[in-house]
């Protein structure tokens, strides 16, 4: 009745495939992989770079508002000089 050569299950194959998932295997595959260290060191310096560029951005905007201020209130008081003589 039962026949080993048409049995699919071949148990050499089968504890091969089970060493992938052994603790030593798990040990290696965690070895690959960057430390939390090397992973929080990388996230704090591109948060920092993060918030550089930003500030700059604001610096930027800042200095760009401040000069168009000036620029509308150079235009406003020269204006109101040139219409000071023709309301008198």
């Amino acid at each position: 009745m039962f026949d080993p050569k048409t049995f699919a299950f071949d148990p050499a194959k089968f504890n091969e495939a089970l060493k992938s998932f052994g603790p030593e295997a798990f040990q290696e595959q965690l070895a690959k992989l960057p430390s939390f260290d090397e992973a929080l060191a990388t996230q704090k310096k591109a948060t920092e770079t993060l918030v550089r560029d930003a500030q700059a951005a604001v610096d930027a905007w800042t200095k760009l508002v401040q000069n168009q201020f000036a620029i509308a209130e150079e235009a406003l008081n020269a204006t109101l000089k040139a219409a000071a003589p023709a309301r008198a």
